[in-house]
Formats: C-alpha cells, sequence, structure tokens
C-alpha cells in the first residue's frame, strides 16, 4: 500500500517547488509543467503526478503563480486523448485564498473515471494543460509521466488527514445582524466528518435553524441536509461518515461539495449566514494571506497630510478572511466612506461602508470587514483573493477622494 508520505507529499511539496522550468529533473510518476510563450503568467510552475499501488491510482495536478482574478470561475486541467485532441478533465480547487490550485483524481478500482482511460498508465508522454474556467487561455501545459508504481511490502500504511474551514458570511440585509458561523471538515481515509456552527442567533422556543446545500457548483438549487440543535447559546449540525460520506450530504466523496455555497436558513426559508464549501487537503496551512498596501493621496485631495493603509488576510485554518482598512490625518468635518471597484480595471466604484471615525482636529478611522466574525465581504466575495488588485477610494460626503489605493 502506499505510505502517507507518498500520499501527501506531493500536496505539501508541489505547492513549495521554485522550479518547473525546462531543464528540470522529474522524478518517476512526476513532471514539470510550464508556461507557453503565449502565457499571460510567466512566472507559474506546476507539476503533474500520476501513481499506482495495487487497484488504487491517483492523478494530480498543482499549480502556483496563478491569480484567481485572471479566470472567471476555477481553473481546469484539460488533457490530450488517443487522437491528441483536448478534452476538459475537471476543474481544479483554490486552496484558500492563495495562488496555488490543485486537482485530485483517485480510485480504488483502476483510472479515476475523468480521465477516459482504464489504467493511468495509458496516459504516459500525453499533453497536460492548466487552463481558464473557459477552456481558452493555456497558463501551462506539461507531458504526464508514467506512473510510479508501488509494489507492496512496506508495511501498514496510514491514511493522510484533510481539513477544510470556512468562516460563513451574513447576507445583505440579514436577518440577524451579528450571527456569525463555520463549517469545519476533516476526511481521514473514508472517514469523514462535517461539522456546521453557528452562534448569536435567535435561540427562543420558537426558534429553528437548518443547513442546506447547492446541488452544483453554481446550480442556486438547494438541498436540505438537515436541522440543526441547540447547544446551549450555539446551532450545531453534526455529521459522520464511515465507508463514505455521511449520506446526507448526498455525494461520493467529501471534495465533490468544493465550490458549492452552504447555507443556514431560519423557520421562514430566510438566510441568516453563507459561505463557499472549501476542498480538503493535507496542507491547509499554505493557503494563509498577509498582505499590506498603502494608501496614497488622490488627486486633488482636501486631505493634504493624509495617510492610510490596506491589509488583505486569510487564515486557511479557519477559512476567514479580512479586508482591513485604515486612514489617518483626514481633513475635519466631514463624514468618510470607502468606494470599492466593482472588478479589476473597471473604474466603477461601489460605497462598501462608513468609515468609524475619530478625532476632532485632525481624523483618524478605520472600517474593518472580517468574515470569522460573519461580516460580508466587499459585493459578498467568498473570500479577500476575489478583490485583489481592485481600487478603492476614501471619499467624504461629498463624494470627494480623500486617500486612494490597490487592494494587495
Amino acid at each position: 500500500m502506499m505510505t502517507q508520505l507518498q500520499i501527501s507529499s506531493f500536496l505539501v511539496l508541489s505547492l513549495a517547488f521554485a522550479g518547473g522550468g525546462k531543464g528540470d529533473d522529474n522524478d518517476a510518476g512526476e513532471s514539470s509543467m510550464a508556461p507557453l510563450i503565449a502565457s499571460p503568467v510567466a512566472g507559474a510552475t506546476g507539476k503533474i503526478e500520476v501513481n499506482k499501488s495495487g487497484t488504487e491510482q491517483e492523478f494530480h495536478v498543482a499549480a502556483k503563480g496563478i491569480a484567481a482574478s485572471l479566470s472567471v470561475g476555477p481553473l481546469a486541467v484539460w488533457m490530450e486523448d488517443a487522437g491528441q485532441n483536448f478534452f476538459k478533465v475537471s476543474s481544479m480547487s483554490q486552496l484558500g485564498a492563495s495562488d496555488h490550485w490543485l486537482l485530485k483524481l483517485e480510485s480504488n478500482s483502476g483510472a479515476p473515471a475523468a480521465l477516459g482511460v482504464a489504467d493511468v498508465a495509458d496516459l504516459t508522454n500525453r499533453k497536460a494543460q492548466v487552463r481558464d474556467a473557459a477552456g481558452i487561455i493555456i497558463f501551462l501545459e506539461g507531458t504526464i509521466p508514467a506512473p510510479e508504481v508501488d509494489a507492496g511490502g512496506g508495511g501498514k500504511s496510514k491514511s493522510p488527514v484533510e481539513f477544510g474551514a470556512v468562516s460563513l458570511q451574513r447576507p445583505m440585509n440579514p436577518p440577524d445582524s451579528d450571527a456569525m458561523g463555520s463549517v469545519n471538515i476533516k476526511v481521514k481515509g473514508t472517514e469523514s466528518e462535517f461539522d456546521v456552527e453557528a452562534e448569536k442567533l435567535d435561540t427562543g422556543a420558537n426558534a429553528s435553524f437548518s443547513v442546506q446545500v447547492e446541488t452544483g457548483v453554481g446550480t442556486n438549487i438547494y438541498f436540505l441536509v438537515g436541522p440543526m440543535t441547540l447547544s446551549g447559546d450555539e446551532w450545531n449540525l453534526e455529521l459522520e461518515g464511515s465507508g463514505s460520506p455521511p449520506v446526507a450530504l448526498q455525494v461520493a466523496s467529501i471534495s465533490d461539495l468544493a465550490g458549492r455555497n452552504l447555507q443556514i436558513i431560519d423557520h421562514n426559508n430566510a438566510v441568516v449566514l453563507q459561505g463557499i464549501l472549501p476542498a480538503p487537503t493535507t496542507a491547509i496551512g499554505t493557503g494563509n494571506v498577509n498582505k499590506t498596501a498603502s494608501l496614497t493621496i488622490a488627486a486633488n485631495s482636501p486631505s493634504a497630510k493624509a495617510n492610510g493603509k490596506i491589509r488583505s488576510k486569510f487564515i486557511a485554518k479557519h477559512g476567514s478572511s479580512e479586508l482591513d482598512v485604515r486612514a489617518a490625518n483626514l481633513a475635519a468635518g466631514n463624514v468618510y466612506n470607502l468606494f470599492v471597484e466593482d472588478g479589476v480595471g473597471s473604474n466603477v466604484f461601489v460605497n462598501e461602508g462608513a468609515i468609524d471615525i475619530k478625532g476632532k482636529k485632525t481624523l483618524s478611522g478605520r472600517i474593518l470587514f472580517a468574515t470569522k466574525k460573519g461580516d460580508m465581504l466587499p459585493f459578498g466575495a467568498s473570500n479577500i483573493s476575489i478583490l485583489s488588485n481592485r481600487k478603492i477610494e476614501i471619499r467624504d460626503g461629498g463624494g470627494v477622494a480623500h486617500l486612494k489605493g490597490i487592494v494587495p
């Protein structure tokens, strides 16, 4: 059987590699991917890994250095068929809010069905590509290696433990203005746990809450997973599966839930909290993000000495995002609001909330969006990476910009 190191090292080490260009030495069962000449991401890198152990077969693709803003939807892996025509294999999962992407296909009885072959060895020397969601832009390409074969005899192996988490956000005009919650996923071999919890919801005698999940990514059609139970002042839904995922989730694999929206609804079917489900991974810490950028004085700003800072943060183990904007030395006598661009390069700005102002002669202020506290990110973004590279402005009540910057 395959050891834990063989199964999980790809998930950790492939995201740390700095190579990927021509001239790299590839191990058996592993090959590098590199950008084509016309690729918009010259610094991106990737790897392909193919493994066999008895009837168990695996096909993994990892990519690094491709921002989520370059694709309207998740990246995808494409591959040559026997006639050298490319077809879409499957969408990739983004690890947290980083520029790391992963596709894991595994089967206990031959090659995973999405590959279109009976054995992963049949893929040897075919081309594989990482493309945008529409399948038009090719970011990376590589040659599929011959599989690494584990003949056994390595002793009893232990299944790696995979984790996933997301902090839930309140919707626009929420029924409960301070509600907060989270989803935590744990997978070890064929054992799985799926836990949803929520705080600061109504705990009265007539209160009730349930969990529902999309039938597929972006369908906006939901099925009921089950009711939540009240324990103290916290509402919970706890599911466990042995041999297969919990029946209530209606999937063959927990990873099939990745990218789907989960909602907590009240007895009137009003959404109180929601979030996009993550793909479980053994390398959950690799998705952490903590970036800062400075605010600069806008053209014709009435606040000549103003300054400020933007921080974007993602904590993978909690699945929580933060956008923290602070300003100082703003001109007195004004109220201030944060305006955010509705898309990278659009130059169309939307008021996303009031700055909390302090001071009298000169003003300082802050606005914080923290999904761990249930806050909704600007435009309802599922994580902070979606807002990366958008312009922001701090404007006064008359619409005049005092400070400007770009979300890092």
